[in-house]
């Protein structure tokens, strides 16, 4: 084998083991990466639920204190009022007290 020939393979070689090293290396940075953004991803979605709730809670507790105290509801009608999810299913009006039925 001639001085050129082990040179190239001698090249080759070396090119070989360094074209593994770097694919090796990506893989693991890519692996850091994926973990990383899946843990941002999780934090975020947590966030973004906490802030949805106190909105809700925040909403919810502004229509409480705009509703009509209890005592100025018409007589029949103390109990809550309880909708039907669809609008359809459910109780759908309001609920009355027993012994208050219209005769």
């Amino acid at each position: 084998m001639t001085f050129e020939e082990q040179l190239q393979r001698t090249f080759e070689t070396v090119t070989a083991r360094l074209r593994d090293e770097i694919a090796r290396e990506l893989q693991f940075v890519s692996v850091d990466v994926a973990a990383s953004a899946h843990g941002e991803r999780e934090a975020a979605a947590k966030e973004a639920a906490a802030i949805a709730i106190r909105e809700h809670n925040a909403r919810a507790e502004a229509m409480v204190s705009a509703a009509p105290p209890f005592a100025s509801l018409p007589p029949g009608r103390e109990a809550l009022a309880v909708p039907g999810d669809d609008g359809r299913r459910g109780c759908g009006g309001v609920v009355r007290r027993p012994g208050r039925e219209r005769g």
